[in-house]
């Protein structure tokens, strides 16, 4: 029992510390298409010449 209270701290405290930093890293984030509940962002990278990517939807 007290390893999974000790699991727990750990968890939420990671949460209160990562999800923050998700929100001020999705900025940069520009919606490129949005189709059926499909939404595709692109950015743009300073370590290429090639746009990042990433694609979204919920899952029901």
């Amino acid at each position: 029992m007290k390893s999974f209270v000790k699991y727990l701290k750990c968890i939420t405290l990671s949460s209160i510390i990562a999800f923050p930093m998700f929100g001020l890293a999705q900025a940069d984030w520009e919606l490129k298409k949005d189709d059926e509940g499909i939404q595709v962002f692109v950015k743009n990278q300073t370590s290429s010449d090639f746009k990042a990517f990433k694609a979204q939807t919920k899952l029901s």
